[in-house]
């Protein structure tokens, strides 16, 4: 009897606790049976868990902001083009004594041309180095935004078919910016 009340007790607590977030819980029995017990939660609950805050460097590339995980920045370093080698569809630079790629992302995430500033001798190129298999790497973005704390979720179904991208990140001033997706864009380039 002692264990049934326990049980009965943290079943109407648990049930408490789903509809107080606008859930369900429902128990039905049948002797011989057994016991089903259902518990329904609104979707937006179950996404919840996907949202994730991370620290980003939020930059401009063509005039739209995406964001990078800080994590996967080692420097940002400001250049001129003649420090830039061609070498085939890519540049490459001198980085601490190595020869490094350097990857035009503006050219990948043209959006609006109107928008994209050729390289030239007297443009500064702000390339941002990240660590890929233990080699940097550098990329080309139009400028730096900031860097903030930001709300990353997946992509919705409508933007999954958007190649380059891998969520989508909430601003602390309410707008919003694209998560790069950074393996996709090394991959292609």
């Amino acid at each position: 009897v002692g264990s049934e009340m326990c049980i009965r007790d943290s079943l109407s607590t648990i049930k408490e606790k789903v509809e107080a977030l606008g859930g369900s819980l429902s128990i039905t029995s049948r002797k011989g049976e057994g016991t089903k017990v259902s518990i329904k939660i609104p979707s937006a609950m179950s996404t919840m868990k996907a949202l994730m805050v991370k620290k980003a460097l939020i930059v401009d590339i063509n005039g739209i902001p995406y964001a990078i995980p800080i994590n996967l920045i080692e420097k940002i370093v400001k250049t001129k083009k003649h420090n830039l080698k061609k070498l085939k569809d890519n540049f490459m630079m001198t980085y601490k004594g190595m020869v490094i790629p350097v990857y035009d992302v503006r050219e990948l995430m043209l959006v609006r041309s109107d928008v994209k500033k050729p390289l030239s001798d007297d443009t500064s190129t702000i390339v941002i180095l990240k660590r890929v298999s233990h080699q940097p790497i550098g990329i080309i973005v139009s400028g730096i935004i900031g860097e903030e704390e930001v709300v990353t979720k997946p992509l919705p179904k409508i933007l999954k078919e958007i190649k380059g991208i891998s969520g989508i990140s909430m601003l602390s001033d309410g707008g919003i910016c694209f998560m790069l997706d950074l393996s996709f864009i090394l991959n292609v380039m």
